[in-house]
């Protein structure tokens, strides 16, 4: 199995700690991004296989880092789920709007998490 890079890219360190212990496996490589400046940053020179996006971030929030990517050829067609307290159907409707693949709300079920995770590589 070829390994998957992952984005994190949240302003909260403990979400970055919950989600390499959720993660840790050898066929994921985990990197981290805390605010929305150095997630367009990584995203373009590590070209992750997926990111995981928060809305709520100091800089740049997570619907003004979408629209950077999907506006950049180089960023455009990594997938992107959000990972957000953000939960209002109205979120959402901009997310997809904005393009991402799916939206995870905190608190989340880790199996759940996962599983949607697993979706995004086939």
């Amino acid at each position: 199995m070829t390994t998957k890079k992952i984005l994190i890219v949240d302003d909260e360190e403990i979400i970055h700690k919950t989600l390499k212990k959720i993660l840790n496996s050898a066929s994921l490589e985990l990197s981290s991004a805390y605010n929305g400046l150095q997630a367009l940053e990584m995203a373009e020179s590590e070209f992750p296989d997926l990111i995981l996006l928060d809305i709520n971030m100091p800089k740049m929030d997570g619907n003004e880092v979408m629209r950077e990517l999907r506006k950049n050829p180089k960023t455009r067609s990594i997938p992107v789920i959000m990972l957000t307290g953000n939960g209002e159907v109205i979120d959402r409707v901009v997310g997809y709007e904005l393009g991402v693949q799916d939206y995870v709300t905190k608190p989340f079920d880790v199996k759940d998490f996962k599983s949607r995770i697993e979706c995004q590589f086939g």
